[in-house]
């Protein structure tokens, strides 16, 4: 015969008070736990006209609704193209192209409907500022071009350039010629700064680092930085071998106004 264990003769004992208990008090129904040190009150259901009214939902506003629908017409053309890659029957290309049609159609009336716009409001037609024609691309860089130049020459005035070199670095001595035209156009004052203490030809009286290289934290050779001559502000240029552009780009970059706003 299996003996039971203590646990289950614990339990069982257990659950048959807590029966009989509940046998005893069945009058009571299901508020046989309830505490007799306080009065028994009975809660009342608020009356219907005094419960919250459920809350509804967010209202979406005229362009949520209308990105969700460009989001369902998006998932529907991928669906479609799925199922006409998978299973290129006749019915499923054509599903997909006639779908397809109907909103290239749709986008041709925005393009039209853009461009009727753009002409009645100048001020919302971008080309005005920057030209898509290539007439119109041409003398829009002539423009810029001219703009820079200004800039550049006007800094030239209260600016200069540290050129930190080094005389056997190739970088170095393939940029000093770039950076000499540099010089010449814009009438700025150069001051070569060598790392090893050699020369270059267009810059052979440099110079030598005193630490000025740990102070710049350079570590690349060639390398280009603007001091303005009468706060000592310290603006980086570049590194490496530039072009002639690409100095004036970079230069035109960090004092322009316009990339600061």
């Amino acid at each position: 015969m299996k003996t039971l264990s203590p646990l289950f003769v614990f339990l069982a004992l257990a659950t048959s008070q807590v029966l009989a208990g509940w046998h005893d008090r069945k009058a009571e129904g299901w508020a046989w736990y309830e505490d007799k040190s306080k009065p028994h009150e009975i809660e009342e259901e608020a009356p219907e006209e005094d419960k919250a009214p459920p809350a509804s939902p967010p209202m979406l506003s005229e362009q949520e609704i209308a990105a969700e629908r460009v989001k369902e017409i998006r998932k529907d053309l991928e669906q479609r193209l799925a199922l006409a890659l998978l299973q290129p029957t006749p019915e499923n290309i054509a599903s997909y192209l006639e779908r397809q049609k109907r909103w290239v159609d749709h986008s041709a009336l925005f393009s039209t409907n853009w461009t009727r716009l753009v002409m009645s409001r100048p001020d919302l037609d971008q080309t005005l500022t920057t030209p898509v024609s290539q007439y119109g691309q041409f003398t829009y860089k002539e423009q810029q071009a001219k703009k820079r130049s200004d800039l550049i020459k006007e800094l030239a005035t209260t600016h200069g350039l540290f050129f930190f070199f080094k005389g056997d670095c190739s970088y170095a001595q393939a940029f000093a010629p770039i950076l000499k035209q540099f010089e010449l156009r814009n009438s700025w004052a150069i001051l070569p700064i060598s790392l090893d203490g050699k020369g270059l030809s267009e810059y052979p009286a440099s110079e030598k680092d005193a630490n000025l290289a740990e102070a710049f934290e350079v570590t690349t050779s060639p390398a280009l930085f603007v001091v303005n001559s009468e706060t000592n502000e310290i603006t980086p240029i570049g590194y490496g071998l530039l072009t002639l552009d690409q100095i004036e780009t970079n230069i035109e970059t960090q004092f322009s106004e316009e990339f600061h706003q």
